[in-house]
């Protein structure tokens, strides 16, 4: 198979897909709308059909919204490294460029905004029906604060978790969040003794030593402008690492996974 990147075999390929996964993406929604109902009924049941509060709902829907894109990739392509079961969709007659583009497609785009459509449609029903219990459209005036910024963080995670699901074969999920863990402790203790030692590096020295530090501007006002500029560099340097290099690592380690995947 020619491995260039054709949109016509990339669409073909994609509207396969959503015909096969698409049960699984509307169980996903079902869920989720029975979890809303669930608050709906325990407001009623067990508060005396006291309101909940349109940013209590809001706040619950958008967690149910993030649990679910990270855990997209592990239903519907937690098959694909498989021994056996991953051979079939290996055989496509289509490059890794599309299958990969074609699988970010329906897990990043099409999968989180049918679980938001349905978790808004869910709500205003409810809210139409009871408006006592589910006072107010929960997502009215609410999608606006949403920023660029917390967006990207929520895609840093699953994007996270897609590599996760294409690198590991056996208990993918608890792997991920293991080695995830596992980098951000590292990260953190390097950050936390590296700047220890640049500012307690030379208390000892001194005699009289007194800092109080809030914020950031604190730690950068109480140390020279050299320790200054070293403590910036770093968390620079961290930044960048956090919110590009592990991305752009685990978008780009999926796809090498993908192409290197081997059945035995």
């Amino acid at each position: 198979m020619n491995e260039i990147f054709s949109f016509k075999r990339y669409s073909m390929l994609l509207t396969k897909e959503l015909k096969e996964r698409k049960i699984i993406i509307l169980k996903m929604a079902g869920i989720v709308s029975i979890i809303v109902l669930g608050i709906w009924l325990t407001s009623i049941l067990l508060r005396g059909g006291s309101g909940v509060s349109p940013s209590f709902r809001f706040s619950m829907m958008i967690m149910i919204l993030v649990v679910t894109m990270i855990a997209t990739p592990f239903n519907l392509y937690k098959s694909y490294n498989h021994p056996k079961k991953g051979i079939d969709y290996a055989l496509l007659p289509t490059s890794v460029y599309e299958k990969y583009f074609s699988m970010l497609t329906i897990v990043v785009i099409i999968t989180p905004i049918t679980i938001l459509a349905t978790l808004m449609l869910t709500d205003f029903v409810l809210s139409i029906i009871t408006p006592s219990v589910f006072n107010g459209f929960a997502f009215s005036g609410k999608i606006d604060e949403i920023s660029f910024s917390s967006i990207y963080d929520v895609l840093i995670v699953q994007w996270a978790f897609i590599f996760g699901n294409f690198l590991f074969k056996k208990s993918k999920i608890t792997k991920t969040i293991s080695l995830g863990i596992g980098i951000y402790l590292v990260i953190g203790l390097i950050l936390a003794s590296t700047v220890k030692s640049l500012v307690f590096g030379q208390v000892d020295n001194s005699v009289n030593f007194s800092m109080e530090i809030n914020n950031l501007s604190d730690l950068l006002a109480n140390n020279s402008d050299d320790e200054a500029n070293k403590i910036r560099l770093l968390l620079y340097t961290t930044k960048a690492i956090v919110y590009y290099i592990i991305p752009i690592g685990c978008l780009g380690g999926t796809l090498l996974k993908m192409k290197k995947q081997q059945y035995y």
